[in-house]
């Protein structure tokens, strides 16, 4: 028997089991490791990870109670649509600590994902949309909440901020999440934010895209500015961004600056892209709590897209989560739960330089580099 991390197994021993006593067949910390082990070593349903569990049957007895066999596929099922999706995010919370992530001037993006094939037309259930806190510099997911029914990221954000310790971050949000509470929140967390402005904020947008064109189109304007140039050429395209900063005394005259907490700077992003012959020129606007200085903006700026490419498409494309029928009560939300944790936990691994789908690959075949990922 390896020595496998106790305390992953541990915290999930801790999460309160809500099922009748009679019907306990199978531990809920032995579904709950065998469907963490199953989703890092390729299941993408329940009916994969019962038959990993079942094929598993021996290896996973080092671990966990495996005297009554493996369950079902419909016992999984049932487990995870009546777990509390709460309790799971504190479990998931906790292994996080075993990382020990230090977040002083990491940026952590924050944004939603819709589960496409979450929704369910008998019942009249909506696909779920998750929103996520990724660490980009780490590859990490922090931690992640469902947005209510009727409801918006905007209530969502400070509620998944109540859930994670982001001192000293730089946190980046996209316009929807441009909200003066949000702002204040971030900053009584004892972070920094860089938040899009669009025209939802919109008296906001008029006199930050003013003062910002401005600094842009008329340098001789007036106005201490700082900016940094990027050029890439790639498949044939060309693109140029430009980053061009200011501090927020530039607005002072409007009376926005004091309704945004610790607002210290103004951005501007200029992105000019040709290929075939066309060329196309868009701007982008942010606001932020961290002093004018361009090379960390443009830092934070362009790092927030790796939430995108790093969590969403690997979560679409190699955990295949739009294609999931996972998708009865709160089945969805701990089955999205336990990707990130898989994720987190094959993210972490950097011995082997290959992606994240050939790891997944790798543990389903090798006990030996499963046991890797696990003890590490």
């Amino acid at each position: 028997m390896i020595d496998v991390q106790p305390s992953v197994i541990g915290i999930l021993a801790s999460v309160p089991d809500c099922r009748l006593d009679r019907t306990k067949a199978y531990s809920l910390c032995a579904i709950l490791l065998g469907t963490l082990i199953g989703v890092i070593c390729d299941c993408d349903s329940y009916v994969d990870v019962a038959d990993f569990m079942r094929s598993q049957r021996e290896w996973l007895g080092q671990y966990v109670d495996m005297s009554n066999g493996a369950p079902s596929h419909d016992t999984i099922s049932r487990v995870f649509r009546i777990l509390s999706p709460v309790a799971l995010s504190k479990a998931f919370s906790e292994c996080l600590d075993i990382l020990q992530i230090k977040l002083k001037d990491k940026i952590v993006a924050i944004d939603g994902k819709c589960v496409r094939r979450s929704y369910d037309h008998a019942s009249g259930q909506r696909p779920i949309y998750m929103v996520s806190a990724w660490v980009v510099e780490r590859g990490l997911v922090l931690g992640q909440i469902k947005v209510d029914k009727k409801s918006n990221e905007i209530t969502a954000i400070p509620k998944l901020l109540d859930l994670i310790d982001v001192t000293g971050a730089i946190i980046t949000i996209d316009a929807m999440g441009c909200q003066r509470e949000i702002a204040k929140i971030i900053v009584d967390k004892g972070a920094d934010y860089v938040l899009a402005v669009k025209d939802n904020q919109k008296k906001l947008a008029n006199v930050v895209t003013h003062v910002l064109d401005t600094a842009m189109d008329t340098p001789g304007a007036g106005l201490q500015s700082e900016w940094v140039k990027f050029v890439d050429r790639a498949h044939g395209r060309f693109e140029e961004r430009r980053y061009l900063c200011l501090s927020a005394d530039a607005i002072k005259g409007s009376n926005l600056a004091s309704k945004w907490a610790g607002l210290l700077s103004l951005i501007a992003v200029e992105r000019r892209s040709a290929k075939d012959g066309k060329t196309t020129t868009e701007r982008r606007y942010f606001i932020s709590s961290l002093p004018p200085n361009v090379d960390t903006l443009a830092k934070a700026v362009r790092g927030h897209w790796g939430i995108e490419n790093s969590l969403h498409w690997v979560l679409d494309v190699t955990f295949n989560e739009d294609n999931s029928r996972v998708r009865m009560d709160h089945g969805p939300e701990n089955f999205a739960i336990i990707r990130h944790l898989s994720l987190n936990i094959l993210k972490r691994d950097t011995s082997p330089k290959v992606s994240i789908r050939r790891k997944r690959k790798m543990a389903a075949r090798g006990v030996t580099y499963r046991e890797t990922l696990l003890k590490n």
